[in-house]
């Protein structure tokens, strides 16, 4: 389905970088890449307006990498574009048979893209994915993404929010992105943009695991939305990605075969969303946005991960569901049926 790459690759693989204040973090990022095991890569670092001194440093540990000066693109934003653009731009420089994303706070085992490249190459791959370590400063958590290398299988996966959809720990053939196809495209500046790796693996021919843990997802530096309390931008920014990946599949023949999983992400958001939110304007957007799925609340469906959230939310803030679930006191009624 991909479109075949008319050039030729001048890498086997591109790394994309986007710096935007990780002065602190950054150091440890690239003494990672420049230190591969696999030398035919390419490091495309892109400068979002970053107020701090991520810059200076990068160009000062560049100078102590000589063999990888000439594989070193750093591309300067105008403005601040957040996550999705500042990629974006990153991935329409790259040279690369593959592209990878690596946020400029984490780091990669140094066999990392060398083992991910092989697996692609031995396998015909459009896309590796691997598993990755939760690291943070007290210990780190291995987070298996172990699925069959089906991409019917793992679409639904992230569609149910069982298999993660970041876009990085993951090898991408560059023919997948195609940017002047309008459907891969996002309106989104911060929250939502890594859903892009759903629309990628639907593209995919053939998507394949590594069983090997390879790249490390700084906790203490991430923007969880868990972490940080949601404004109604953050939620409309995200209730507009789900929008996008929706209307996605809707245009797909075999909508139908992704239609529950989609249900199943907007009551996960949902759920994640309030979890974190203390914002009332930010709680009445979800519950206007989504009240559609409430009707999907079924025995059959009731031992689903995402639904025993919603009970335990019931049962710890009442008052705050009876609100979020929009006419809530018949919801909770029936989910106390359901429990029955």
């Amino acid at each position: 389905m991909y479109i075949e790459q008319k050039l030729n690759n001048k890498y086997a693989v591109s790394v994309i970088v986007p710096i935007y204040n990780v002065e602190r973090q950054i150091e440890r990022c690239v003494h990672s890449l420049f230190s591969q095991t696999l030398q035919d890569v390419e490091f495309i670092f892109v400068n979002d307006c970053t107020p701090d001194n991520s810059i200076e440093i990068l160009k000062r540990l560049i100078l102590t990498y000589p063999s990888v000066k000439n594989r070193v693109k750093i591309i300067n934003n105008e403005k601040n574009c957040k996550l999705y653009v500042t990629r974006r731009v990153g991935m329409n420089a790259a040279e690369g048979e593959y592209i990878t994303h690596v946020d400029s706070d984490d780091w990669l085992e140094l066999d990392c893209l060398e083992k991910l490249y092989q697996k692609a190459k031995s396998t015909s791959a459009d896309i590796v994915f691997c598993d990755f370590f939760n690291s943070s400063e007290e210990k780190e958590e291995r987070e298996s993404q172990e699925l069959p290398d089906d991409k019917v299988v793992v679409v639904k996966e992230m569609l149910n929010c069982r298999f993660r959809w970041n876009i990085w720990a993951k090898l991408f053939r560059r023919t997948l992105y195609d940017f002047d196809d309008c459907e891969m495209n996002f309106d989104c500046t911060n929250y939502g943009e890594d859903m892009i790796t759903i629309k990628l693996f639907y593209r995919a021919q053939k998507v394949v695991y590594l069983n090997n843990c390879l790249y490390h997802y700084a906790v203490a530096t991430s923007d969880s939305i868990t972490k940080h309390h949601l404004t109604p931008i953050l939620v409309l920014q995200m209730l507009n990605s789900v929008k996008n990946i929706e209307d996605f599949f809707l245009q797909k023949d075999d909508y139908n075969v992704y239609a529950q999983s989609l249900i199943r992400l907007k009551l996960s958001i949902r759920g994640r969303f309030l979890l974190g939110s203390k914002n009332f304007t930010a709680i009445k957007l979800l519950c206007l946005e989504f009240q559609e799925i409430n009707s999907e609340i079924t025995p059959a469906n009731q031992e689903d991960e995402i639904l025993r959230l919603i009970n335990r939310m019931a049962a710890a803030n009442l008052a705050k569901c009876i609100y979020i679930f929009n006419g809530g006191y018949s919801l909770l009624r029936k989910i106390k049926h359901l429990n029955n």
